[in-house]
C-alpha cells in the first residue's frame, strides 16, 4: 500500500490547511477534507446561460451538492457567469443576482451600471437583502 502522503490529493488538503492560516474567508477552488475549515469553496465557472448545464439553473443544485458533503461555506460564481464571449442578457443578470442573494457570498465580474438604472437600483436592494440573510 502507498503511504497516502503520496496520494495527489493529499498535496490539495495540505494547500488549503496552508492558506486557511492567511485568514477566515480566504476562497479555493479545491479540497480535500477540508470541510472543518472556515474558508470559501468556490463553484467551477458558470456559463452566462439559463440552462442546467452550467448555467444558472444549475446554481442551486450545485450550492446542494457542496452542503451535502460538508462545506458550509460555498463561493457561487460571479454573478452573470463566466461571460466568456458574452454579456449576459439584462435578465439573466438580474435572476442570477437574485438568486447569489440567497447564498453565502456574493461576487460581481460584471457591474450593474454597465445595464441601466433600475439593474443598479435592483443590485443595492440585493445586496441589503444577502446583507440581511447572509452568514
Amino acid at each position: 500500500k502507498y503511504p497516502e502522503s503520496s496520494w495527489p490529493a493529499a498535496f490539495s488538503t495540505a494547500y488549503v490547511s496552508a492558506v486557511a492560516q492567511f485568514g477566515n474567508m480566504i476562497e479555493v477552488r479545491t479540497g480535500r477534507k477540508s470541510q472543518h475549515l472556515p474558508i470559501f469553496v468556490r463553484m467551477l465557472d458558470k456559463f452566462s446561460s439559463w440552462g442546467y448545464e452550467n448555467g444558472l439553473r444549475s446554481m442551486v443544485t450545485t450550492l446542494l451538492q457542496f452542503g451535502m458533503v460538508g462545506y458550509p461555506f460555498v463561493l457561487p460564481d460571479m454573478i452573470g457567469g463566466n461571460g466568456y464571449g458574452n454579456i449576459p442578457s439584462r435578465e439573466l443578470y438580474i435572476r442570477w443576482l437574485q438568486v447569489n442573494a440567497f447564498m453565502p457570498a456574493l461576487q460581481i465580474s460584471f457591474v450593474p451600471w454597465q445595464y441601466d438604472q433600475e439593474v443598479v437600483d435592483h443590485a443595492l436592494k440585493m445586496t441589503e437583502l444577502h446583507a440581511q440573510y447572509a452568514p
